[in-house]
């Protein structure tokens, strides 16, 4: 697999739980000189390292119910989020579209073997390689293969469930290290909570918003940008997941700016190209 450097930095991002609904972005640019979106896949400005590369194409869905002592999983809380999941992968298929990528997820579920500890979007970028440096698994990549069952398969990125409150975070990988690097599969981190449990809590929105990061997105949200990237965010893009998580996904779009960091997109416009050195 190719190990190029990302052209654009990546931050470890946490969804942002916002129920502030808003107009669809339907301005999004078509892919039009653009064969097609598989063939396009290494032109464009999307993460081409590790096993997340551009959004198109056949992408598999890893996801892991992690077991822990203080929040065990049951059948009812695993079948919720089976389905907002499944509803994400949907969404990003269907806004797919309107680039003329074409997106196909596969979806992949298994349970964790023994109890792991509960990880924090702080200390998110050592969780793969502590969790797994001492299994007899050899390491995080290779858990992942295990998953894989000796398949191939060369899009793909893991989710990691966790049945309790918590801010969500994606992984992707560390192309500062390159081919030194402890783990070449892209993951996220996702907390599956209600409303009620504060301001983080799991929607489809957010499980999309992480997916998103593994494949070469940025967080444009309040929180990272100062005033003035701020009102150039919110000019052109309100609605857009990577800025707000609406509590129906609906309620949001993928803008041209996040289109074109997964792969949708040809370009990003030159007065937005700001954005992008945060």
């Amino acid at each position: 697999m190719a190990n190029k450097l990302r052209l654009f930095a990546l931050v470890f991002a946490a969804a942002i739980l916002l129920t502030a609904c808003g107009k669809r972005d339907e301005t999004a640019a078509s892919n039009d000189s653009i064969e097609s979106a598989e063939e396009a896949l290494l032109k464009l400005p999307t993460e081409d390292i590790g096993s997340a590369s551009a959004l198109v194409g056949d992408c598999l869905w890893i996801n892991v119910f992690m077991d822990n002592e203080q929040c065990p999983w049951d059948a009812e809380s695993k079948a919720a989020v089976k389905e907002m999941v499944t509803d994400a992968g949907n969404y990003i298929t269907k806004q797919g579209k309107t680039y003329g990528a074409e997106v196909r997820f596969e979806y992949k579920w298994s349970d964790s073997e023994g109890s792991y500890p509960i990880p924090h979007y702080a200390n998110g970028a050592t969780f793969a390689v502590d969790t797994f440096k001492n299994s007899g698994y050899g390491g995080y990549d290779g858990y992942v293969n295990a998953l894989l069952e000796g398949t191939e398969y060369g899009n793909y990125f893991l989710m990691f469930h966790f049945n309790c409150h918590g801010r969500s975070f994606s992984v992707p990988c560390d192309t500062a290290v390159g081919e030194d690097s402890d783990y070449y599969s892209e993951f996220c981190v996702a907390f599956y909570s209600g409303k009620e449990d504060g301001d983080y809590f799991a929607c489809p929105a957010a499980y999309a918003h992480e997916v998103l990061h593994c494949f070469g997105a940025v967080d444009i949200n309040e929180e990272r940008l100062d005033s003035e990237l701020n009102a150039l965010a919110e000019e052109h893009f309100p609605d857009d997941i990577m800025r707000a998580v609406p509590e129906n996904i609906e309620n949001g779009s993928i803008g041209v700016l996040s289109a074109s960091l997964i792969g949708w997109e040809n370009s990003v416009p030159e007065g937005l190209k700001e954005l992008l050195k945060n």
